[in-house]
């Protein structure tokens, strides 16, 4: 079997492992419901669907739509809000599984089975939060260096694809521009080293200077981008924070850290061989450069990214789980890089532990599968609720000690409900109508979920129709203060399924 053949299997093996997600018997993620949502408000020419209620309508113009909102709104032409959830996830790590190959071939790395570490990085972390803009913003990033690097021979395809790859990250994740700048930077010192070593003697000054003058660009449009993008501020802790031995690894647990431990811990081991086969096998090459040794200064970048970013300010950003994701897929890239270069016992234990570690990692897609369809009889109960609102009715929800990845399980109610729903959590602008414009009180209502508990005494909204109860604590919840006071005299329970609870306004001077 050739090898280009060889290479096309592994891939369509990583792909198919990637599109197992759509056999499951239930998937969500943390925010990928809410992602749908907001994809669904955007104004498309296919968008049929409409929400109002006493004069209230989403504003869908004041959202900042990304290349992955309207990917989603083209899937939600043609499928349910739940199917295009899954869509999404299985498209963008197709994204970063086709990403990391051009990456990879536009060095010339012939493709062997140490690719299959590729599978278990692929499900991870971050697409069960539902971060398809990261991953997608990741996967365009790498590409782009890769076409640059593909087209050295024909500079206008080159430079022209590296713009539309830039201008594209911008409006896909705001740090895409920064990963994509990280990318080339390595790409355009290993390709000034390889100048400088290709060039006379005499030569070599000039050389120089042009290294000099492209890194200078290089800090200058990182430091300009910085401030264009406005990237979130990464604040160095006092203290650095501690360093256990499954930092690098936490990326690897997805939904039962208990359950997985065992698992994460033996493809952590194997990774480890591989990498320590790996180091043996550059050591061999002695003092010479090549061009995955350039894959360092994205190692420790991400590295310091992934270590300083791992306090609770950078994890309520998420800044660590993705350094440390990144962390990974650097490595698997050096991993398949070397096992290519040095062939022989080096490939072979790498491409062994890679293909050691898929068994583990079909126990974690399995597990995974059944944790994951225990959420079904919740979604399904909530979606009942759903069905029981009355249309065009102003609807407030109220989660209820809710499991975290069915926190925004409510905006696939937001999207069925053809009335308004008041969910802070979501990120939903309104427009008021003439009576309520500028009214602090409503926009204060309508986006700080805590509002009412602390106003309670001026009571809730009379233009509230239906209060929604979502979770497994409705009886706490209810009876905790200040609901009782709050719904006792305007509202009555009308719909109650143990999991989801409707309570409607009684008319002025009925029961």
């Amino acid at each position: 079997m050739r090898t280009g053949h060889f290479g096309k299997i592994l891939l369509g093996v990583l792909l198919a492992n990637a599109a197992t997600i759509l056999f499951f018997r239930f998937f969500i993620t943390v925010d990928g419901p809410m992602h749908v949502l907001h994809a669904s408000l955007l104004e498309a020419p296919w968008s049929a669907a409409s929400h109002s209620a006493h004069g209230f309508v989403y504003d869908s113009g004041a959202q900042h739509a990304l290349l992955g909102d309207w990917i989603l709104t083209v899937l939600l032409a043609f499928a349910a809000p739940e199917q295009a959830h899954v869509l999404m996830v299985v498209l963008a790590s197709w994204a970063v599984v086709l990403s990391v190959f051009a990456f990879l071939r536009a060095y010339g790395t012939r493709i062997g089975p140490s690719i299959l570490w590729l599978a278990p990085i692929t499900f991870n972390t971050l697409l069960i939060m539902g971060m398809f803009h990261f991953l997608i913003g990741t996967a365009i990033a790498l590409g782009s260096v890769a076409w640059w690097k593909w087209h050295a021979g024909s500079p206008r395809a080159r430079w022209a694809g590296l713009l539309i790859g830039a201008v594209i990250t911008v409006f896909t994740h705001r740090g895409a521009p920064f990963l994509l700048g990280l990318f080339f930077f390595t790409a355009v010192l290993h390709e000034l080293y390889l100048g400088r070593t290709a060039a006379a003697p005499g030569d070599r000054g000039i050389s120089n200077g042009r290294i000099v003058i492209w890194i200078v660009l290089l800090l200058a449009c990182a430091f300009a981008l910085g401030r264009r993008m406005q990237i979130l501020p990464l604040l160095i802790p006092a203290e650095l924070p501690s360093f256990t031995s499954d930092f690098l690894l936490r990326p690897l647990f997805l939904v039962d850290h208990a359950d997985e431990l065992w698992l994460v811990q033996w493809v952590g081991i194997l990774f480890l061989i591989a990498i320590v086969a790996g180091i043996i096998g550059r050591w061999r090459f002695g003092r010479k450069l090549l061009w995955h040794d350039m894959l360092a200064v994205l190692f420790f970048a991400f590295f310091a990214i992934a270590f300083l970013g791992n306090t609770p300010y950078g994890r309520s950003l998420i800044i660590s789980d993705r350094g440390q994701w990144l962390v990974l897929v650097v490595l698997v890239l050096w991993v398949v890089a070397i096992a290519d270069a040095s062939r022989g016992r080096v490939a072979s234990i790498i491409g062994g532990a890679a293909l050691c570690a898929l068994p583990l990692h079909v126990v974690r897609l399995v597990q995974a599968e059944a944790y994951l369809s225990h959420f079904e009889g919740a979604y399904n109960a909530t979606m009942e609720a759903c069905d029981a609102l009355a249309p065009g009715s102003l609807v407030l929800s109220v989660p209820a000690r809710t499991d975290r990845l069915l926190q925004h399980v409510v905006s696939y109610v937001a999207i069925r409900h053809n009335g308004i729903l008041i969910a802070p959590y979501e990120q939903l602008n309104f427009v008021e109508p003439n009576a309520w414009t500028g009214q602090e009180r409503w926009c204060r209502f309508a986006r700080d979920p805590y509002w009412v508990q602390r106003h309670w005494r001026r009571g809730i909204p009379p233009e509230v129709d239906q209060v929604l109860f979502i979770g497994d604590g409705i009886e706490q919840n209810v009876g905790k203060h200040p609901w009782p006071s709050l719904l006792k005299e305007r509202y009555k329970p009308v719909f109650d399924n143990g999991h989801a609870r409707i309570y409607t306004s009684i008319p002025t001077g009925g029961l």
